[in-house]
C-alpha cells in the first residue's frame, strides 16, 4: 500500500478521479442515518465508484479509502454513540457482497488502529522507545503533543470494536449472505477470555456483547449461554488491575452478565433493527 499512492498522484487523471470521488465517499459515510434507504444509496454510490475506477491502482486505492473511512468513522462517532454502527455495518456489508477484498482492507485499518479487533495485548519490545510503543497500541497525541487519556482511549477503542461487532451480527441481506458473518464474531469472543483480562478487557467485551450478543445467541444457543457463564465466573476475576478504568468495566460487565443471568437476553444497544424498507 506504501507505494500505491506516489502512482495515483504522478498520473493525472487518475489523481483527479480519486480526489473527486474521495469527497463524495467521506461525505456519504459520514452523513448515513438509520435509514434503510439512506444505507442503499451510500452503498450503491460506494459500489459505483468501485466499479468505475479506472485501473487496478485506482481500484485498490478507492477500497482502501472506503475501508479508512468506515474505521474512522467508528472511532470518531460509534465511540460516542454505539447505534450509529448499525448503518455504517449494513453499508459496509452491502459494498462486501460486490467487493469482498473490502474486508482485508478494513482488517488492515482495524489492525493498525485498533490491535484489539484481532484481538491482542500490544505488548513492549525490549528496547523499544515508549512513544513507539504507545503507537504501536494505538494512542494519539493532540496539538499539543499531549498523549490523550486512557478514558477517551478506551472510548475510541471500544467504538471501532463495535463496528466490528456490528458487521458480523449483520444478516444476510438480499439474497446474498454477509460475507464476514457471526463466526467471526465468535472466534472474536473465545481468543478475547482466553488471554489474561486487562484493564480496558471488560469494557470492549461488554461493548461487543451489547452490539452483537443477542445474534449470537441466537447462533450458538447453549453454546454461548456457556461463554457467558465462564466470562462472569472465570474471566472477570482474574482481573487484579485496581485502576479507575479497570474497576468501573469490571463493575460494568459484571452488572450486564448478571442482567443476563435473570432474563435469558443481553441488555442491548439501541438501534439494532436498523429501519428497513
Amino acid at each position: 500500500m506504501s507505494d500505491l499512492a506516489p502512482r495515483i498522484k504522478a498520473n493525472r487523471e487518475h489523481k483527479s478521479f480519486c480526489f473527486k470521488q474521495r469527497g463524495l465517499i467521506t461525505r456519504g459515510v459520514g452523513q448515513l442515518k438509520d435509514s434503510w434507504e439512506f444505507i442503499i444509496r451510500t452503498a450503491d454510490n460506494i459500489k459505483a465508484t468501485l466499479a468505475e475506477a479506472q485501473s487496478p491502482d485506482v481500484h485498490q486505492w478507492m477500497l482502501n479509502l472506503v475501508a479508512k473511512t468506515m474505521v474512522k468513522q467508528a472511532e470518531r462517532e460509534v465511540s460516542v454513540a454505539y447505534h450509529a454502527a448499525y448503518p455504517l455495518a449494513a453499508t459496509a456489508v452491502l459494498v462486501m457482497q460486490q467487493y469482498p477484498q473490502l474486508i482485508d482492507m478494513l482488517m488492515i485499518r482495524w489492525v493498525k488502529k485498533c490491535p484489539f479487533v484481532i484481538p491482542e495485548y500490544v505488548a513492549k519490545s525490549p528496547g523499544q522507545s515508549t512513544d513507539d510503543y504507545l503507537k504501536m497500541a494505538g494512542y494519539k497525541r493532540n496539538e499539543d503533543d499531549e498523549l490523550e487519556s486512557e478514558s477517551i482511549y478506551s472510548e475510541r477503542m471500544a467504538g471501532m470494536l463495535a463496528l466490528f461487532a456490528a458487521i458480523v451480527q449483520t444478516p444476510d441481506i438480499g439474497d446474498k449472505p454477509n460475507p464476514f458473518p457471526i463466526y467471526h464474531g465468535w472466534v472474536w469472543l473465545a481468543r478475547m477470555i482466553n488471554m489474561p483480562p486487562q484493564a480496558i478487557s471488560p469494557m470492549l467485551v461488554q461493548s461487543f456483547l451489547s452490539i452483537a450478543g443477542n445474534a449470537m445467541l441466537n447462533a450458538y444457543g447453549s453454546q454461548m449461554h456457556k461463554l457467558l457463564q465462564a466470562i462472569h465466573v472465570q474471566w472477570l476475576p482474574k482481573l487484579t488491575d485496581t485502576s479507575p478504568l479497570a474497576k468501573a468495566g469490571k463493575s460494568n460487565l459484571t452488572t450486564f452478565l448478571e442482567e443476563y443471568m435473570q432474563s435469558g437476553k443481553l441488555r442491548e444497544c439501541n438501534g439494532r433493527n436498523v429501519k428497513t424498507r
